[in-house]
């Protein structure tokens, strides 16, 4: 979930056939497929969401067969530069990554929605990332592999599907992916101030709705079933600036949590 200015963002509704993606040599002839066939079914939670705000959406959307397509500029590209990069200055992260898994087949877990102050040429995000080799899928909340199709789904809660990512472009998650990690990071010019990150308080063990936090997280193992994702890996590249606190399994309400944020400032100086 990134959240930056975005005041003079455009947007066009295009014909869900001819959308930009399918200009991409591998998706010449695919059959767009309208929902997921088969998607691992999730355990029974205890979690509670009556106390936290929902996704919503206040536009009119498109009309019946088309999809929005944002009107892209250079600055818009910094979205999909991985925050682990290391050539990448200005980018900062706090994650919960994944140790040895056996193989990986989806994620999710719940992200509790904040509205930093990210400026101008400014990014910070919650997302979960899975990994397989030298690729990433890039999402919030849930992404799931779809058996049926092979096709990689991104769903919100209440399974509202959002889109897929075609099998012919991950040719590497063919057997699966090998980890998954739940992060926050941000993005500033590295000669200027970082963001704050979540709510733009550090993180605390016993304080959930004073920094930002990702609840039941979870992965998909290889017979389609969504785990615990448990003894994760909890990083800070600057933690002057951000921190992440892995909490684990606290109790029945609140399954597997990582919480995590801070205020940012001139973190690369």
């Amino acid at each position: 979930m990134n959240n930056r200015s975005q005041k003079n963002a455009k947007y066009d509704s295009v014909d869900i056939h001819k959308q930009p993606a399918f200009d991409h040599i591998l998706l010449k002839n695919h059959k767009i497929q309208i929902g997921p066939n088969s998607l691992p079914k999730p355990k029974n939670t205890n979690l509670k969401f009556n106390n936290y705000p929902h996704l919503e959406s206040t536009d009119e959307g498109c009309p019946k067969g088309k999809v929005p397509i944002q009107r892209l500029k250079v600055d818009n590209l910094t979205d999909v530069i991985h925050p682990l990069t290391e050539t990448a200055p200005g980018k900062h992260f706090a994650v919960a990554k994944s140790n040895v898994f056996k193989k990986i087949y989806g994620a999710s877990a719940t992200i509790g929605l904040n509205t930093p102050h990210a400026k101008m040429n400014q990014i910070s995000a919650a997302t979960i990332w899975i990994e397989g080799k030298s690729v990433q899928l890039l999402s919030g909340l849930k992404v799931e592999k779809d058996k049926s199709t092979g096709h990689w789904w991104v769903t919100l809660e209440n399974n509202i599907h959002l889109g897929y990512w075609p099998e012919k472009l991950f040719t590497v998650f063919g057997c699966g992916a090998n980890s998954v990690q739940f992060d926050g990071w941000t993005y500033g010019y590295p000669d200027g101030m970082s963001p704050p990150m979540g709510t733009g308080y550090f993180p605390t063990t016993n304080n959930l709705k004073q920094s930002s936090f990702f609840l039941n997280l979870k992965y998909v193992d290889d017979l389609g079933v969504l785990q615990d994702a448990h003894r994760l890996r909890q990083v800070a590249d600057i933690s002057n600036c951000y921190d992440a606190i892995y909490l684990g399994h606290k109790n029945r309400v609140n399954e597997q949590i990582l919480t995590f944020g801070g205020p940012g400032g001139q973190c690369d100086l």
